[in-house]
Parts: C-alpha cells; structure tokens; sequence
C-alpha cells in the first residue's frame, strides 16, 4: 500500500508543479499584455487538478483507515464517488462506474484543450468549477461525440440541469 501513497502523492507533486508554471506563465503574460491577459482560466484549471488529487488522497486514506476489504474472488475494485488515479490499486483492475465510458476522463481533457479552458457561453457571468456538458443528455439518446460536448462552468451547467440549481 506504501507504492499507492507514493503514487497519490506523485500526482499531487506533478499537479502543484503545472500550477506553479501556470501562475509563472500568468505572471510574464499580464506582465508583457499590460494586465490584459493572466491565464485565470488555466490556472483555475490547474488549481482544480491539485485540489481533486488532493481530495482522493484524502479519500483513500479514508478506505485505508476503515480496513475496506476487497474481494479477492471478483478480482476488481469498484470506487463510487471516489477518482482513482491509474496507479492506485495497481495490482487489482478498477472497474470505472460511470455512463460515460472508459475513455471519459481523455475524452474529458481534449474538450477542455479545445475549448482553451474556458467556459463556451458569452455572457461574462462565469463561476465555479469547469464541466463538460452533453448538449443532446445520454438519457435523450446523446452520446460522447465531441459535438455533442463543450465546456462549461458550473454556473451555466447549472442553468442547463435544473437537478444542478437545487
């Protein structure tokens, strides 16, 4: 188990380290733009990845410390609510239970690189954490086409799902 700490903590080394160079990056940029421009989106970014590393590193302490059993005969793991970073659990497939896909978290990452990091409405009213919003929903027969995909912030993914707004 010692390996998966190193690993969760790994991811998270690797995350403060893209933040620093993102808020470099923004720095030199406001600097040479006169203050027009400061990578916010980026960096925002980058500061939810340190965040959600964090946050599983809490959680698998949590199963850690409960002495969760696995069961050995099923030969997988199955985490809800819970991100697990490809090394935790290494010897032990984990089954991703989700209706996205396998792929999602890919998936996931490239609509967010074509959508430069930043919410797709224009109405300059952006708040919260990035999404990625299914335009046609899984449940009316959408799929995870990247047309059927863009970025969201939580405020305006709220505004699509009323389930959000409770």
């Amino acid at each position: 188990m010692d390996d998966d700490l190193h690993h969760f903590q790994v991811d998270i080394q690797e995350s403060s380290d893209k933040l620093l160079w993102e808020q470099k990056i923004g720095k030199i940029a406001s600097i040479v733009t006169l203050g027009f421009f400061a990578n916010r989106s980026r960096i925002t970014e980058a500061q939810r990845q340190v965040d959600n590393c964090v946050c599983d590193l809490t959680a698998y302490k949590k199963l850690l410390s409960r002495n969760c059993t696995l069961d050995v005969e099923l030969n997988s793991i199955v985490l809800r609510g819970v991100r697990v970073c490809e090394f935790a659990f290494a010897d032990v497939p984990v089954e991703v239970q989700c209706d996205y896909g396998a792929d999602w978290l890919v998936l996931r990452d490239a609509i967010l690189e074509r959508d430069s990091y930043q919410c797709q409405e224009e109405d300059g009213c952006c708040n919260g954490p990035l999404q990625i919003h299914h335009i046609v929903p899984l449940s009316r027969g959408g799929n995870n086409a990247q047309q059927n995909l863009v970025t969201l912030c939580y405020y305006h993914h709220s505004l699509k799902h009323e389930h959000m707004r409770r």
